[in-house]
């Protein structure tokens, strides 16, 4: 009977009718996380069906944001010391935060919305999207976005772009080798289809640079940034890959995410399918699926045993994965990502981090997410002020 009359009261809310004397009854049921399963139930079903119109979906947000500033402000209230490390996903609320945020993509940006958010800013920045450079053999620069369609003919190669993603058709042997680089800037992923048709994810500010066709003994390619490969077989012709400081890696076929950014502590191979070899001057490591090589700016390269591959790939698929990350970890994905500058007033919080958040909320509601383990931004035009 109770499930009943809270499903009653919801109706009544978000269609405007609840009146003042029904409106305390329903939000002490609302705060006493006895309905909670029977309201995500009900959220996820009106949102996805579209039952409400524009001006009862604002109310519906306003619930959502009650709900989890309620929820948040509790478990806040109870943890007064932050802690070395905090994961959203270890609470029932903020786990439900994190859902809202992503199965209704609303959650983290309606809590800024609705509510004081104490020092952090109300700016806001789009997440990053589907954009890239084209650089041609001759030097010309072809923009690139999700709803380009064009065709560009290089010898007896054909790119064609289709959506986000380029594609290499080859006719015939190439009588001329020419080399192509794909680009992407801060803010900015794209897929490419090499000619052997090998199929290549480009993360944010990363960028490759191949041929328009395979000839030879081996068929190289150039990268920088975060790249993520399915490399098409072909025993007689090994792909490799070629990173800054003579770093490489050999592959037969496999898939593998390559993470070589300047400004991170290490170049990190880590290998999902198949087999591949690290190697530089200093030496080399063979990888199994699973393993991870990391290549330190001495390039002495360490293998991790065990690595999570789905959270280092994450990105690939539309996710943030910071489970087990630094804030600082944290904060570099933030500022490719967002194509903003990190500026931390008072050095670096010593603060972890657990759980996913999808890329496509804007830059402040994975700020409100990131504030419930106790640090505070400022947001000043594209430089995110890190407080303590």
């Amino acid at each position: 009977m109770s499930e009943t009359r809270f499903s009653a009261l919801l109706e009544l809310y978000v269609t405007g009718r609840l009146s003042a004397a029904d409106k305390a009854e329903f939000f002490q049921m609302l705060h006493s996380g006895h309905y909670d399963e029977q309201l995500e139930q009900i959220m996820e079903e009106d949102w996805r069906t579209g039952r409400y119109e524009e001006e009862e979906n604002q109310l519906l947000r306003s619930l959502i944001a009650e709900k989890v500033n309620f929820r948040i402000d509790s478990e806040l209230a109870d943890k007064k010391a932050v802690r070395p490390r905090i994961s959203w996903l270890q609470s029932p609320w903020l786990r439900y935060a994190a859902v809202l945020a992503l199965l209704l993509s609303i959650g983290a940006y309606f809590w800024l919305q609705q509510r004081p958010a104490g020092n952090t800013a109300v700016a806001d920045v789009a997440p990053g999207g589907t954009k890239a450079i084209l650089t041609l053999q001759d030097g010309s620069a072809i923009p690139l976005d999700s709803t380009g369609r064009q065709s560009i003919r290089q010898g007896r190669s054909t790119v064609l772009q289709q959506g986000g993603q380029l594609q290499y058709d080859v006719q015939g042997k190439a009588d001329v080798i020419l080399h192509n680089t794909l680009t992407t800037p801060r803010g900015g992923q794209f897929r490419i289809i090499l000619p052997d048709g090998s199929k290549v994810w480009l993360n944010a500010a990363s960028s490759i640079r191949y041929p328009t066709a395979f000839a030879g003994k081996e068929r190289l390619v150039e990268v920088s940034g975060e790249v993520y490969f399915e490399i098409a077989p072909d025993a007689q012709m090994p792909f490799v890959v070629k990173m800054q400081q003579g770093n490489r890696v050999e592959v037969l076929g496999t898939h593998f995410n390559l993470n070589a950014y300047t400004d991170e502590p290490a170049i990190q191979t880590t290998l999902l399918e198949g087999a591949v070899r690290v190697s530089n001057a200093t030496g080399n490591a063979v990888l199994s699926p699973g393993q991870q090589a990391l290549v330190s700016p001495d390039n002495s390269i360490r293998v991790v045993p065990h690595r999570n591959a789905a959270q280092v790939v994450a990105w690939k698929d539309g996710l943030f994965n910071f489970e087990g990350a630094t804030l600082e970890d944290v904060m570099r994905q933030l500022a490719r990502w967002y194509d903003i500058d990190i500026v931390y007033e008072k050095g670096i919080p010593p603060i972890g981090f657990g759980g996913k958040i999808e890329r496509d909320l804007t830059l402040t509601g994975v700020l409100k997410v990131l504030q419930t383990a106790g640090v505070h931004f400022r947001l000043e035009g594209k430089r995110l002020v890190v407080m303590p």
